[in-house]
């Protein structure tokens, strides 16, 4: 089996004073190559804690995440920032776009940062046609709808072409409809680009989509 991800014996302890808070205890999966996966539980369950570690957003008290191969905890936190630029892609559910920009310039914003091979210009074209907002390119964040919103988030996470996309509760403040509407289009982007996707949510759309749901709860896989 290809593994994307691989999560062995993870654990996680917040300090809080003299107190420590287990916020994952024991925690082992992986993910293989283009599956689209959720992570599902309650809030305080440990699924945001969960991603943030697969994400090199940090890194955990005990057990090893690994990325294709290359573990999390091995890299020192220039390392994790040049693996996260090279093979990962975030969606988030406030989208956090910048309201300065356009769409089309929030989508391209990865790209200054750490250029790619290829012509810029149509990387970020193509991100904008693939998520249907190729005619709200100029357009800034105020000026578009909460789905439009998470659409250019969507194509900005996708423009550097990851092989790990991971979404943390992306239709959290989105109605019933444009909902199920990101789902189906994260889910397309999937099959058609091969992408691995890594969910955490609550949402029963995106658990419904999966090729496989991991539920937590306490900080434990059930």
């Amino acid at each position: 089996m290809d593994y994307r991800v691989a999560v062995d014996h993870v654990s996680k302890t917040y300090r809080l004073g003299k107190v420590g808070v287990a916020a994952l205890d024991d925690v082992s999966f992986t993910v293989a190559t283009g599956e689209f996966v959720a992570i599902a539980g309650p809030s305080g369950s440990g699924k945001t804690t969960l991603l943030n570690l697969i994400g090199c957003l940090d890194t955990p008290t005990a057990g090893e995440v690994l990325i294709d191969g290359e573990s999390v905890s091995a890299l020192s936190s220039g390392g994790r920032a040049d693996l996260r630029a090279r093979k990962l892609g975030f969606v988030f559910q406030t989208f956090n776009l910048i309201p300065v920009l356009t769409a089309w310039e929030n989508v391209e914003y990865p790209l200054l940062i750490r250029p790619r091979g290829g012509d810029r210009r149509a990387r970020v074209s193509a991100a904008l046609e693939q998520v249907g907002l190729g005619d709200r390119a100029r357009h800034r964040p105020p000026e578009l709808s909460g789905g439009q919103q998470q659409r250019v988030a969507i194509a900005r996470a996708l423009v550097g072409e990851p092989a790990l996309v991971l979404a943390d509760e992306p239709t959290a403040n989105l109605d019933s409809a444009t909902g199920r509407d990101i789902v189906e289009l994260m889910r397309r982007l999937n099959r058609e680009r091969d992408v691995t996707f890594v969910f955490s949510t609550h949402d029963p759309r995106i658990m419904s989509a999966a090729d496989r749901v991991l539920e937590i709860s306490d900080g434990r896989l059930r």
